[in-house]
């Protein structure tokens, strides 16, 4: 599964590291990564799930993709790494994590966040199931976490969340004509 969604993300998602230099073969190493921390932040057993059904471990993950794709303008290595930081250097890691004034958040520094990705997708995800239960399910099921606020943020919410759900169906649609071989939570693990 992480080498389709690989491919679908360099597809859809155009690196912009190239830009900086990033070869592709490294970019493509380094989106796999991404892609291994952020499914194991998401189909941890102990945690909720942000999207529910059958296949919400799933679309969770592309959710969250999505939102690390947008914060980190389209996983920059340079944010990355934490080079590049965004919101005049409050926030970091590939989430877009915005710390408090002591530059923490959960706990962590914003450079730890940055320098062990699990640890930043696992903060972006409990901020993202935050923000959804704040402004509720739909388009602007993200806008706290984009902004701060529910009444904020709508468009950068609608811009992840719609992202999101079309990643995600891509790869149900590819479950299902099994293009991916076995799913990596049986369905009634899902449930």
């Amino acid at each position: 599964m992480v080498a389709w969604i690989v491919t679908l993300l360099v597809a859809v998602a155009p690196p912009v590291s190239r830009c900086y230099g990033e070869a592709q073969d490294h970019y493509e190493q380094r989106l796999s990564e991404i892609v291994d921390a952020a499914a194991a932040s998401v189909f941890d057993l102990n945690e909720e799930r942000l999207v529910g059904g059958e296949w919400g471990y799933e679309l969770s993950l592309m959710r969250v993709l999505a939102v690390a794709s947008h914060e980190s303008m389209g996983f920059n290595e340079r944010v990355d790494d934490g080079r590049q930081r965004g919101d005049s250097g409050a926030s970091g890691c590939l989430m877009g994590i915005m710390g408090n004034a002591q530059g923490e958040a959960e706990g962590w520094t914003i450079k730890e966040l940055t320098n062990e990705r699990l640890l930043c997708f696992l903060v972006g995800y409990h901020r993202m199931k935050l923000s959804q239960r704040v402004c509720g399910c739909g388009v602007n099921s993200l806008a706290v976490y984009a902004s701060g606020r529910c009444d904020w943020g709508r468009k950068e919410s609608k811009d992840m969340v719609v992202v999101g759900r079309d990643w995600g169906w891509r790869l149900v649609a590819g479950y299902e004509r099994g293009e991916w071989g076995p799913r990596i939570m049986e369905p009634e693990e899902n449930e």
